[in-house]
Order: C-alpha cells, then sequence, then structure tokens
C-alpha cells in the first residue's frame, strides 16, 4: 500500500481551499478485537496511527 503523508498544514489548506471546514476529526485507532489477527505488531499499530479522518462541510 502506497502511503500519502502531508503535513497537517497542507491538507487543511487544501480543504479550505476548496471551501470546506472540518467539522470533526479523529485518528484511526486499531481496535482491540484485531489484537488476535496482528499479534506482536498490534502494540505498535495501537500506539502508531496511520490514518486520520475528517468530516467536513461545504462552506
Amino acid at each position: 500500500m502506497r502511503f500519502y503523508r502531508r503535513p497537517l498544514q497542507e491538507i487543511m489548506d487544501a480543504l479550505t481551499a476548496s471551501g470546506l471546514a472540518v467539522m470533526q476529526m479523529s485518528e484511526g485507532q486499531i481496535q482491540e478485537e484485531q489484537k488476535e489477527l496482528f499479534g506482536d505488531r498490534y502494540d505498535y499499530l495501537s500506539k502508531n496511527t496511520n490514518f486520520i479522518f475528517m468530516k467536513c462541510v461545504k462552506l
């Protein structure tokens, strides 16, 4: 999987330039039910977020 890494400021600038406002933002968190599936990688994944989710509205 390719990652799209950008500074948060760059993401926010792109959203506001498009006329969007962020209403809600959260980091993706692995769920405890996934512990068995990911084994020893679970601790790393639970402490290092790789995703950010934003709920936006058009202004």
